[in-house]
């Protein structure tokens, strides 16, 4: 059954790239971290 999951995932990667999503999610991890070490105002200014 895993193994089924996973080829679904390669699939459903080839057919659709989730390269933008990843991507996104990515940044927003990146944003997270760096409001943790930066106070918030000095991030939206």
């Amino acid at each position: 059954n895993l193994e089924q999951e996973q080829v679904k995932k390669q699939k459903s990667s080839e057919e659709a790239p989730e390269i933008e999503t990843s991507t996104e999610e990515f940044a927003e991890e990146k944003i997270k971290e760096m409001m943790q070490l930066v106070p918030v105002e000095d991030v939206y200014v």
